[in-house]
């Protein structure tokens, strides 16, 4: 019963609902015109201040830092030292609210 309710919904979303990438590119000329209407600044300077070195490539560096946070961390979480501490931690709390 719940498969068929999901699959339902599943068909119908995917029919309806666009692809992730048109709500990026949609949102991307959205916050464009409104720089545009709020700072004053000209089309290039905001595509300068977008993509050169004060904007989205300066990200690059902070995704890798996330990247290596969830890849150390899983890896810390997996060993035999860190599981058994977190089970310890687990087995502190007896109901919700502690």
């Amino acid at each position: 019963m719940f498969k068929k309710i999901t699959n339902g919904c599943v068909r119908v979303i995917s029919r309806w609902l666009p692809d992730p990438f048109i709500f990026a590119v949609i949102l991307s000329i959205i916050v464009y015109i409104f720089a545009m209407i709020a700072t004053g600044m000209g089309p290039l300077k905001i595509l300068n201040a977008w993509g050169a070195t004060s904007g989205f490539w300066n990200l690059l560096a902070f995704s890798m830092q996330m990247a290596c946070v969830l890849v150390f961390g899983s890896a810390m979480a997996s060993s035999k030292p860190v599981k058994a501490a977190l089970r310890w931690l687990a087995s502190i709390a007896h109901n919700n609210f502690q």
